[in-house]
């Protein structure tokens, strides 16, 4: 039930779409009161110009229990030391070093 009613809001919804220039205008302020450096900001919202969707995604809750499953997996293969070791033998000197944080959702 919950899968349809998933793909009848996607299919159907009439939804009222995001005001991009005013959402990036709102992050931009946001930023700049952080104090992300002017360079910084520019290229942060060049690169991330489709970070916000223009309207709702409707999920239904095994989409997301899969999501979840692949992430685990993927977290489980690269905390695995021989993967990383074969991956990071032929990475760049950069990517080596371990930054902290897994992400801001971890």
């Amino acid at each position: 039930m919950e899968h349809q009613l998933a793909q009848a809001l996607n299919r159907d919804c009439h939804c009222v779409s995001v005001d991009r220039q005013a959402l990036y205008k709102s992050l931009e302020a946001h930023l700049r009161h952080s104090g992300l450096p002017e360079k910084l900001l520019g290229e942060f919202l060049g690169a991330h110009s489709r970070l916000f969707a223009d309207s709702p995604v409707f999920l239904w809750q095994g989409h997301i229990r899969e999501m979840l499953q692949l992430i685990h997996a993927v977290e489980e293969v690269t905390h695995n030391s021989a993967y990383r070791d074969a991956v990071l033998n032929t990475a760049p000197v950069h990517v080596r070093t371990d930054h902290g944080p897994r992400g801001v959702f971890s």
